[in-house]
């Protein structure tokens, strides 16, 4: 299939399945758009062409409308976000990125943010960090000179040089973390849950999962702290049976937040929200509360992509002059305003902190459910006396 008979049918396909893709975008100036890119289309390599799939995509600021016909491979190296901050380790230590490949930092995000479908800022950068580690990516936005590794600039000067894993370091198997797992915090009395993924394991159900905690206490924690950042969605009625379960043992509940909390993961901060009245701890969600999901795949010429088929506002807020109506099954309605989805308690991490290997987000959400806890106890005690 030609390059433009391929763009064409895409995005024919593409208007066709979704339940409204014009909602941030005109189809006008979308068309305008595409037409400047089919104008040269034969004439770009492989990567600006790839390139140019993704920004048209990202021209419709819905983070769940993505093309998947890229396949990016990545150099080792460890980034970490803060605030919009990047920090590479090296060395033991985490060191400030202010280039890459000579780039200045500002420069290269701004680039990237082109590429990465995304309604608020935090979705973007964190997908941004993603795409630091790949050299495909630095290529498509003209801020790299190799396929095969990547120069990252620290503040003080130092240069550091990652590249991509050769066949030997591919083969060595990788080990996936758990969807989900628990630690008993204080004395038993807090509970902590990592929740990874809005999936099943295999052999493992989340139910029974929390059917096993149930059955692990013979006193109930006084608290339980959910953690879902890095949490990117999967299925929302998979936290179900935690939620129910501390809501039938009256279990107070916080919920640990970030920029990576996307999709079914905000769903997850939403029933914990409504239905436990939890109190949720971090930075902004990589969501805002109205939002197109619910995506479904097809494929042209083997190339994948996403549409969406449900229009979302997860607020009591409703837009009245929204082009489409929004999804009313579930009871939805988990927050009291429109935007960002956000916390109760914000806690950044802090880059001292990470430099020692400490979780300043959990130390101190802990910090805050042993405070509750101490103050909850003197409370009654009050009252009984």
């Amino acid at each position: 299939m030609k390059r433009s008979e391929f763009v064409n049918t895409v995005f024919k396909k593409l208007e066709q399945n979704h339940i409204f893709l014009y909602h941030d975008i005109s189809k006008e100036e979308f068309e305008k758009h595409k037409q400047k890119f089919l104008y040269n289309i034969d004439e770009l390599d492989e990567t600006h062409f790839e390139a140019g799939m993704l920004k048209l995509f990202a021209l419709f600021k819905d983070a769940h409308t993505q093309y998947c016909g890229v396949k990016f491979n990545y150099v080792k190296a460890s980034i970490t976000l803060i605030d919009k901050d990047f920090y590479i380790k090296h060395d033991g230590h985490l060191k400030k990125i202010e280039k890459i490949n000579g780039n200045p930092i500002e420069e290269v995000v701004e680039k990237l943010k082109e590429l990465i479908p995304y309604e608020v800022e935090t979705w973007a950068y964190n997908r941004a960090l993603q795409m630091m580690y790949c050299p495909k990516a630095m290529k498509m936005i003209d801020c790299g000179d190799a396929y095969d590794k990547i120069k990252y600039y620290c503040e003080n000067g130092e240069e550091i040089v990652a590249k991509l894993p050769t066949p030997e370091e591919s083969k060595v198997q990788f080990v996936q973390k758990p969807f989900y797992e628990s630690e008993k915090l204080n004395d038993d009395e807090i509970l902590y849950i990592r929740y990874r993924v809005c999936a099943d394991m295999k052999d493992y159900s989340f139910a029974k999962f929390v059917e096993d905690i149930a059955k692990s206490y013979k006193k109930l924690p006084k608290a339980c702290l959910v953690d879902v950042r890095y949490n990117t969605g999967g299925s929302d009625v998979v936290i179900h049976p935690l939620v129910n379960w501390l809501k039938e043992k009256n279990i107070k509940s916080y919920v640990l937040m970030n920029g990576s909390t996307f999709s079914s993961g905000t769903f997850a901060l939403g029933v914990f929200k409504k239905k436990l009245n939890a109190t949720l701890i971090g930075t902004e969600a990589g969501q805002p509360t109205c939002n197109y999901g619910n995506i479904r795949y097809e494929d042209v010429d083997d190339k994948k992509f996403t549409y969406c088929t449900r229009y979302f506002e997860l607020t009591s807020y409703h837009n009245k002059n929204a082009p489409v109506e929004y999804f009313k099954g579930s009871n939805l309605e988990y927050f009291d305003y429109t935007g960002i989805i956000r916390p109760d308690v914000r806690i950044e991490n802090k880059i001292k902190d990470l430099d020692k290997g400490i979780d300043t987000q959990l130390e101190e959400s802990i910090k805050i459910i042993k405070y509750e806890i101490v103050k909850e106890q003197e409370t009654n005690k009050t009252l009984e006396s």
